[in-house]
């Protein structure tokens, strides 16, 4: 049931995205991790015979998200898809409260290790190069914006950037993206 009344809030998202003239650019950000990832399984509605079965991993990725884009840039829109914050596995946003309570942490000063969340995404960066490419939306990769020399920042002027393994904070969002110069 739950599936069903996401999937309709989807389909009736997206139709009223395309019909709205106001609407000029969508904006496309998922946990691309879990579809991209290989050796995982989805369900996917279809028709007749239900939920279906598919393993993920970046072609399959690649394919499911053309339902999504495709219909979007029929309807005149510009898409631009946001890649995940860099990550290495661990919760960024916990090591930051820790740090912020003096409690010990594991991280030490929780910076992300550049290589180690390259190498942690490599299939969502393949997959996000492979959208672009075949699908002509813009990509806007948070790991550029927070990634540099050996470190991914985890925190701008003491504020935390995370709040959880994948997610921006409030805050960290408005410092990183507040400007709007990305659109």
């Amino acid at each position: 049931v739950w599936a069903d009344l996401c999937l309709k809030f989807n389909r009736d998202v997206a139709q009223f995205v395309a019909n709205d003239d106001r609407i000029d650019t969508v904006v496309l950000s998922a946990p691309w991790r879990l579809w991209v990832k290989p050796k995982s399984t989805v369900l996917s509605r279809s028709g007749e015979q239900g939920f279906v079965e598919h393993d993920t991993g970046v072609d399959f990725a690649v394919e499911a998200i053309s339902s999504t884009i495709e219909p979007l840039k029929r309807a005149g829109k510009r898409v631009v898809v946001f890649g995940p914050p860099p990550s290495a596995g661990t919760d960024t946003g916990a090591c930051l409260e820790r740090l912020a309570t003096n409690k010990i942490t594991f991280g030490g000063d929780c910076r992300i290790d550049k290589a180690k969340a390259m190498r942690y995404d490599a299939p969502v960066n393949e997959f996000l190069e492979k959208i672009s490419l075949r699908y002509q939306v813009d990509i806007v990769r948070v790991s550029e914006l927070l990634c540099e020399g050996d470190y991914c920042a985890t925190q701008i002027n003491g504020v935390p950037v995370y709040r959880d393994p994948g997610h921006l904070s409030v805050d960290g969002s408005r410092l990183l993206l507040g400007s709007g110069e990305l659109f």
